[in-house]
C-alpha cells in the first residue's frame, strides 16, 4: 500500500470507528497526543477524541460517516490530507428523537505522522460547511 492509500485508509478507519462505536479502533487513527479543533471543541489527546465522539454518538441510533474527495500531500514522514465528510445520524429507536435525523457536511483537515504502526493523525481540524436537522438527535435530548 502506498502512502496515499494508507492515509486515506486511516481517514476511513475513523468513519468505521464512529459508525461501529469501536472506540478502541481510534487507537489506529490518532496519535496518543493528537490535538483537534471541531468547531469550538478543542481536543488534546486521543482520549479526548474518544470522549467527544462518545458524547455525540452513544445516544444516537445508526450513523453513516462518508469521506471522499481526498487530497494528500506527503513530505517525508509527515503529511497533510483534506477530505470531504458527509455524516448522517438517526435518532435512537427508543429515544426522544426516534425517526429524526441530523446531517453535517464539511471538511477534515488532517496533519499526519508516519509511525512504526503506520500513518496516524496528530491534528484534525473539522470545518463545518452545513447541517440539516437538530443536533439534539446525536445527543439523545428531547
Amino acid at each position: 500500500m502506498n502512502d496515499w492509500q494508507a492515509i486515506v485508509e486511516c481517514q476511513v478507519r475513523y468513519t468505521r470507528a464512529c459508525d461501529q462505536r469501536d472506540w478502541a479502533l481510534l487507537e489506529s487513527v490518532f496519535t496518543t497526543d493528537a490535538t483537534g479543533d471541531y468547531g469550538g471543541w478543542k481536543l488534546d489527546g486521543r482520549e479526548r477524541f474518544v470522549h467527544m465522539l462518545r458524547l455525540h454518538l452513544d445516544h444516537a441510533g445508526p450513523t453513516q460517516h462518508l469521506v471522499g474527495s481526498h487530497t494528500v500531500n506527503v513530505v517525508e514522514d509527515t503529511a497533510h490530507a483534506v477530505c470531504a465528510v458527509h455524516a448522517f445520524h438517526l435518532g435512537a429507536a427508543d429515544g426522544p428523537r426516534a425517526g429524526e435525523s441530523y446531517t453535517v457536511i464539511g471538511l477534515y483537515h488532517d496533519d499526519l505522522t508516519r509511525t512504526p504502526d503506520g500513518w496516524r493523525i496528530h491534528h484534525r481540524r473539522f470545518v463545518l460547511d452545513g447541517e440539516v436537522g437538530d443536533r439534539n438527535v446525536i445527543l439523545g435530548k428531547p
